[in-house]
Order: C-alpha cells, then sequence, then structure tokens
C-alpha cells in the first residue's frame, strides 16, 4: 500500500484542549502556546497592573519581564499573578 503523507496527519489525534490553572481558577484552552498576557486575559486579569509566575512544585517561573514569551501549555500546569502596583498605607 503506498505511503500517503496526507494520510498519517489525519492518524494523529486531535489536539485536547489544555486545563490550567491561574489563582486557583480553572481555565481550558486550545492553544499549545499562549503568552503570560494571553493567560491572564483568558482568566480576566489585567496584565497592565500583574505579572504571571508558573508554579511547578516548589519551583517558581517568573514572566514579568518576559510578557510576551510563548508558554508551552500542559494540563495541570499552575500559574500565579501578582499585583505590580501600588498599595495604600494607613
Amino acid at each position: 500500500m503506498p505511503s500517503d503523507s496526507n494520510s498519517k496527519a489525519a492518524d494523529r489525534p486531535v489536539a485536547q484542549p489544555g486545563k490550567f490553572t491561574v489563582d486557583g481558577e480553572r481555565l481550558t484552552s486550545r492553544d499549545h502556546t499562549l503568552s503570560p498576557n494571553q493567560i491572564m486575559i483568558l482568566a480576566s486579569i489585567d496584565p497592565t497592573t500583574h505579572y504571571l509566575v508558573g508554579v511547578k512544585g516548589r519551583e517558581q517561573t517568573s514572566y514579568r519581564d518576559r510578557p510576551d514569551e510563548e508558554i508551552l501549555i500542559h494540563t495541570g500546569d499552575k500559574f500565579v499573578t501578582l499585583y505590580t502596583g501600588s498599595t495604600p498605607v494607613s
């Protein structure tokens, strides 16, 4: 039987949505890669006043200075956001 590159592509499984959390909120994306800004927008968080941190066990990856870097999304990924604005002092 002749090999057909199109049939090989058709045999691949369709990409499943990535399920991840931001500040404990469960989110889903069909995109394999998202920037920190895109992740925060999906979570309804303002990227102009927050930055994203990826959390894997005790390891934390800050995206404060890399808001447009592509992040490969895996199901189970956890992110938190940190506020960059000033806080009132009483």
